[in-house]
C-alpha cells in the first residue's frame, strides 16, 4: 500500500486511493488501479501485488465497539469508490471482514498463502523431508550452491526462460520488472538469491522484496534444461534462511495451483487466508449475460451448419 510501490506497479495509467477522513486524520483509505474496457470502468490492483483493499487505523474500546466502527469505516470506504462496472482485489489476510461489501451484492472467495514467522516458527525443523533431500541432493551430488547478488538481467534471463518452457507470454512486461527494481533497490527493499553447479552460469533464482514487517517471494526463474539440479529449491531455501535476520515473516504469496501450493507447503509455513473480493454492477452483468447468449447461438448455428 506504500505510494511508491503503487507508482512503480501502476506505471503509467496510476492509481488513485478512497480515503475516509475524521478530524483532519486518515482513518481508512482503499488505493485501486482503474482500468477501462470499452465504456466499463474496471477497479483493481496493479500486476506483482499480491495484496490491496482497505487499510484501517487501529480500532479500540470493546469488541462491539471496534466491530462497529470497522463497519462504518468499509461502507464509507465502498461509497467513495468511483462508480465502476466491476471491482475485483485481494484483501490482506488481516482484513478478513467484507460484510458490509457483501451487503451491497460484492462476492468473497477465500484464497491461501503460506506465511513462515520467524518469532514463533522453528523453520529450520519444519520442512518436509522432501524438501531436506532435494537440498541434499542438489548439494551432495551437483555441487548446487546458493549466492545472493542483484543482478537483475539475470534474474530476469532466468525468469523469461520460466514462461518459455511453458509456451506462455509474460503476463507483465520487463519495464514493469525494472521499475519495481528501481524502486526497491533505492530503499534496500530487495534482494536477489542465485543457484547454479559451479559453471558460472545460474540456473534459478528468487526476487524477494521485504519491509520491517514482512518479506515476499515475488518472483522466480528457472533454466528448463537444469531443473533436474533442484537449485530452485536451493535459492528459495537461502532465501528463507537469509530474510530472518531482516525482517519478521516470509511470505511465499501462494498459489491455488496445486502443484505450486503443494510445493509451498512443504517448506513448513502456516496456511493463511485470505479474501478475494468482487462486485459487478447489474449492466455489466446484463451484457456479460448476453455475449454468453450471443456466443450460445452462434456455436449452435455453426454446429447445425451443413
Amino acid at each position: 500500500m506504500q505510494p511508491w510501490w503503487l507508482d512503480a506497479t501502476a506505471g503509467p495509467s496510476g492509481w488513485d486511493v478512497a480515503i475516509v477522513e475524521q478530524d483532519g486524520r486518515i482513518v481508512a483509505a482503499l488505493p485501486y488501479v482503474e482500468r477501462r474496457l470499452l465504456h466499463w470502468r474496471l477497479l483493481g490492483q496493479p500486476p506483482l501485488t499480491q495484496h490491496l483493499g482497505p487499510w484501517l487505523a487501529p480500532q479500540t474500546g470493546k469488541r462491539t465497539t471496534r466491530y462497529t466502527n470497522e463497519h462504518k469505516l468499509l461502507t464509507s470506504l465502498l461509497e467513495s469508490l468511483p462508480k465502476a462496472s466491476r471491482y475485483l482485489q485481494n484483501w490482506s489476510p488481516e482484513r478478513m471482514n467484507h460484510l458490509p461489501f457483501h451487503w451491497v451484492g460484492h462476492e468473497a472467495t477465500v484464497s491461501y498463502t503460506y506465511v513462515i514467522d520467524y518469532r514463533d516458527d522453528d523453520f529450520e525443523t519444519g520442512i518436509d523431508s522432501r524438501i531436506r533431500n532435494d537440498l541434499k541432493k542438489a548439494k551432495n551430488r551437483f555441487g548446487v550452491e546458493p549466492v545472493e547478488k542483484a543482478d537483475i538481467d539475470e534474474f530476469i534471463r532466468l525468469h523469461r526462460l520460466t514462461f518459455d518452457r511453458q509456451k506462455i507470454a509474460m503476463p507483465y512486461s520487463l519495464d514493469l520488472i525494472r521499475r519495481i527494481d528501481a524502486a526497491c533497490a533505492a530503499r534496500n527493499a530487495r534482494t536477489m538469491f542465485f543457484a547454479g553447479d559451479g559453471n558460472g552460469t545460474a540456473a534459478a533464482a528468487t526476487y524477494v522484496i521485504w519491509d520491517e514487517r514482512s518479506a515476499f517471494y515475488l518472483m522466480a526463474g528457472s533454466d528448463p534444461d537444469r531443473r533436474h539440479l533442484g537449485a530452485g529449491t536451493v535459492a528459495l531455501w537461502e532465501a528463507v534462511k537469509k530474510m530472518k535476520d531482516r525482517t519478521e515473516r516470509f511470505n511465499f504469496e501462494g498459489s491455488m495451483i496445486k502443484p505450486i501450493e503443494g510445493h509451498f507447503r512443504r517448506y513448513g509455513g502456516r496456511r493463511v487466508p485470505y479474501l478475494s473480493v468482487k462486485g459487478t454492477s447489474s449492466f455489466t452483468l446484463q451484457c456479460a449475460e448476453s455475449l454468453r447468449t450471443s456466443a450460445r447461438r452462434l456455436r449452435r448455428s455453426t454446429s447445425d451448419s451443413p
